[in-house]
């Protein structure tokens, strides 16, 4: 070893082109150091691209971009956290201040600024004012109760969809009762329904759409019939709540990848009228962006004759002109016997006698008592939902009703999602 004038040593570590350094095998193009005294080192490559003792770990901060000018830092154990810009939050900061968004809120104690607490960029939320309570929303490959868990590709099947974690939570409550419909209804609250989304062909809207993960819309086969399945057509449209809105700070537009429609739904028996879209980049889960539950496969959660659900879309408020509701609207209604009469009228025996099959093991019959109540053109694909306990499930797709909205007593059909579970599950495996 070297000294300099001084007669004290020069601690500089020496360069070792092996990559065998020690005990350890400097990986990705890492070089040994030595550092004096039987110790070893790597120096990982000047990309950046990995990080650990043996420049294994790839580096969080090359595949994570934070938003609004935010700076990415990576933890010794390859998570990160981004540290926001005046004006953001949010564990990305990809949430304005100005916005009061739910997720950062001016709550007494926030734990998701306090201790910013989800790893991986999922997204904190903290539970309805409860001091020290939050939920962290995991992106795709990411599990645990702060998305601390990697988990591979082949284990997501519905993982995303439903972990207690990743779906089914609103934050609001929505303001539906009876007297509220789709057709000339009431204006949604801000996040009462994160996960419906708009499907839009140059951005005019066509169908209602539900997210079940970042990457994942499910909607109805037949909103493909007259403009096909080619991605570049369309695009979905989250975290929206006006039409005219489309450039609000909530609102993501994404692109669409790949589409699947159900091999066997017919356009003419209007039967397996279920699609799923895949995401070209994941949707950001944010408050206003956020995936819903799918039910059991055996259909012991779906909802029974009488009980209520609800609906939600921008389908025409009026059949007779053809005017697309701007506001998100919402309501209740009931589930029907899908053989069965109901409330006076035909109920959903209507389609059987126009020569549709009715499928009660794949299908929904559900309308509202009362008859001015209704889905319309424009809310296929959309969903119907119903909670159990805190959670909020999709178990219909709203598939045809009576080609005049809300006039007569001819109920709505829906695709019965617990019905297509093993399909679904293959799909996003895709």
């Amino acid at each position: 070893m070297k000294s300099n004038n001084t007669g004290s040593p020069n601690l500089a570590p020496i360069r070792n082109t092996n990559t065998r350094c020690g005990s350890i095998t400097c990986k990705n193009g890492g070089s040994c150091l030595n550092m004096g005294g039987n110790k070893y080192g790597c120096r990982c490559d000047s990309s950046g691209q990995w990080l650990g003792t043996d420049c294994s770990i790839p580096n969080p901060c090359i595949r994570i971009s934070c938003s609004n000018h935010g700076k990415c830092y990576y933890r010794t154990d390859a998570t990160y956290y981004c540290v926001c810009s005046s004006g953001y939050s949010g564990n990305n900061c990809q949430l304005s201040t100005a916005t009061s968004t739910i997720a950062n809120a001016a709550i007494p104690n926030n734990p998701c600024v306090l201790k910013r607490p989800c790893f991986n960029g999922g997204t904190c939320l903290p539970k309805n004012n409860i001091r020290g309570e939050f939920t962290c929303v995991c992106p795709q490959y990411y599990t645990g109760a702060t998305c601390q868990t990697k988990i591979s590709s082949a284990a997501t099947t519905l993982t995303t969809t439903t972990s207690s974690n990743t779906c089914g939570i609103c934050e609001l409550k929505s303001r539906i009762d009876f007297g509220d419909r789709i057709v000339n209804g009431q204006p949604v609250y801000t996040y009462t329904w994160p996960w419906i989304v708009s499907l839009q062909i140059r951005g005019s809207h066509f169908c209602g759409g539900t997210l079940i993960d970042a990457y994942h819309v499910i909607t109805a086969a037949h909103c493909f019939d007259s403009s096909g399945v080619s991605p570049t057509m369309y695009k979905v449209v989250a975290g929206l709540l006006n039409l005219r809105q489309a450039q609000s700070s909530n609102v993501q537009q994404l692109i669409v990848d790949r589409i699947f429609r159900h091999e066997q739904y017919s356009s003419t028996k209007l039967i397996n009228d279920i699609a799923i879209i895949k995401l070209r980049t994941p949707a950001r889960i944010t408050s206003a962006v956020y995936p819903i539950c799918l039910p059991n496969s055996n259909g012991n959660q779906d909802p029974q004759i009488g009980q209520s659900v609800q609906i939600a879309g921008w389908g025409y408020t009026n059949s007779a002109t053809k005017q697309l509701a701007q506001q998100l609207q919402e309501a209740n209604i009931e589930i029907l016997n899908i053989n069965g009469d109901s409330y006076g009228g035909p109920g959903c025996n209507v389609w059987t006698k126009q020569g549709l099959s009715m499928d009660k093991t794949r299908q929904i019959c559900a309308m509202s008592r009362d008859t001015r109540i209704d889905s319309c053109q424009g809310d296929s694909g959309g969903p119907l939902i119903r909670n159990i306990g805190t959670k909020w499930f999709l178990f219909g797709i709203v598939s045809y009703g009576d080609t005049i909205c809300a006039s007569s007593k001819a109920a709505g059909v829906y695709t019965r999602v617990s019905a297509y579970i093993p399909w679904i599950q293959q799909k996003i495996k895709l």
